[in-house]
């Protein structure tokens, strides 16, 4: 459960898109996020290109993600209208395939008009919004056992399409306020 405030800033939109993997870890952290920005409305994409590598799934098993209507029936603020940049992950995927899945949903995205846009996925989004690429199975692991769950990750496009970090608007994910407010302070 998410505390108000995680903005670190009240300058939000009164509009924003929270773009989220499938699975329901980031379905509930994109919620969470929504209720937290209470004087914003935020509707959640469920989108299917942001979820994780299929390879790291059990041989011979599909992705079982709820479907939007399920989820909304649970009371997540999920955008039922929505179409997803991708509606079906191939059964195998090499890691250049997987970067470029991510890579694809990230560039579309960035030409959106919404002036912010929260992302809710897997270390290895991070990683792609950072500029990051990777060529093997290994460096994916290495990847997932690097980042901690819950890391965030705050970027600008320019008009070139270049990715930079900007100044972070949402605070970190941490036990308490206090520690959140006191980490912002050391960035």
């Amino acid at each position: 459960m998410l505390e108000t405030p995680i903005f670190s800033t009240p300058s939000l939109p009164a509009h924003f898109c929270i773009y989220c993997s499938p699975e329901l870890r980031c379905v509930q952290t994109a919620a969470g996020i929504a209720r937290a920005a209470s004087d914003s409305h935020a509707s959640i994409c469920v989108e299917p290109a942001l979820s994780d590598w299929v390879q790291l799934s059990p041989e011979g098993s599909s992705k079982n993600w709820l479907t939007t209507n399920q989820l909304t029936s649970m009371g997540y603020p999920v955008q039922e209208g929505y179409k997803p940049h991708l509606t079906q992950l191939p059964k195998n995927e090499s890691p250049e395939d997987y970067l470029r899945r991510l890579s694809s949903f990230l560039t579309k995205i960035s030409g959106s008009s919404e002036s912010v846009v929260v992302v809710v996925a897997n270390a290895h989004a991070l990683e792609v919004a950072r500029n990051r690429p990777w060529t093997t199975a290994e460096q994916l692991c290495q990847i997932k056992k690097a980042i901690r769950n819950c890391a965030t990750c705050e970027v600008g496009v320019d008009s070139d399409n270049k990715v930079y970090a900007v100044e972070p608007l949402m605070l970190p994910f941490t036990k308490t306020l206090k520690d959140a407010q006191e980490k912002m302070m050391v960035k």
